[in-house]
C-alpha cells in the first residue's frame, strides 16, 4: 500500500563525474580521492566506495565538482558498463567522466536506488556495440518502484542482513573446504 511507479530522475539528480586531469603535476601529492572505473572494479560485493588509488592535489580541483556521501555511482562508458558495477561514496569525492552518479533527493535512502540499479542490465540501454555508451537521458527515464519511506528502510535493512548472512555462509564453506583438504 502505498507503493507509486516513478522515474530515477524524478527522484534524484543524475550528473557524469569530471573529465580526468591528463597530467601528474595533479596527482602529486595528492590527498583528494579521485573515484575511477577501476575502483568500482576492485569492490568485490562490498557497496560502499571507501577509498581510491588515485588521488588529486588542491590544484587539480579547482574546477572540479566534488560528489557527497551518499552518492550512487554507475558505470556509463566503455566495457565496463557490461559488468553493471554499482557503488555508494561512503565520503565525499571526486569522479571520473566514465562514471554516471544518481544523488537521491529528499529522503530516499541512497540503498534504495543502489539496490533497484544492481536489478538494471545497462547492457539494454547502450548504444554503439565496439565501445559502449550509457546516455544518461535514458537513466532518467527508466521506472523506479518507490514504496512509502518507512518500507524503503525496511527492504534496505532486510537486504543488508540477508547478504550478512550469505557473507558468513560464504566464509563458513570456505573453513569447511579448508579442513576437507587437511583432512585429505
Amino acid at each position: 500500500k502505498g507503493w507509486v511507479w516513478t522515474k530515477l530522475g524524478e527522484v534524484s539528480e543524475i550528473e557524469a563525474g569530471n573529465p580526468a586531469p591528463q597530467d601528474e603535476q595533479y596527482f602529486d601529492n595528492g590527498l583528494f580521492p579521485f573515484v575511477r572505473v577501476q575502483d568500482m572494479g576492485k569492490l568485490g560485493g562490498n557497496v560502499y566506495l571507501r577509498d581510491t588509488k588515485d588521488h588529486l592535489n588542491s590544484k587539480a580541483i579547482n574546477k572540479m565538482k566534488l560528489f557527497p556521501k551518499g552518492s550512487v555511482l554507475f558505470t556509463k562508458s566503455g566495457m565496463s558498463i557490461l559488468l553493471n558495477q554499482r557503488a555508494i561514496l561512503a565520503r565525499d569525492m571526486y569522479i571520473v567522466s566514465h562514471i554516471g552518479v544518481a544523488l537521491p533527493l529528499g529522503e530516499i535512502p541512497s540503498e534504495w536506488i543502489f539496490y533497484w540499479l544492481k536489478t538494471i542490465d545497462f547492457k539494454n540501454l547502450t548504444h554503439a556495440t565496439t565501445l559502449p555508451s550509457l546516455q544518461l537521458s535514458k537513466v532518467k527515464e527508466l521506472p523506479l518502484p518507490l514504496p512509502p519511506l518507512p518500507e524503503q528502510h525496511r527492504i534496505v535493512a532486510k537486504i543488508e542482513e540477508l547478504f550478512t548472512k550469505l557473507d558468513a555462509g560464504v566464509e563458513a564453506l570456505k573453513k569447511v573446504k579448508a579442513q576437507i583438504k587437511r583432512y585429505r
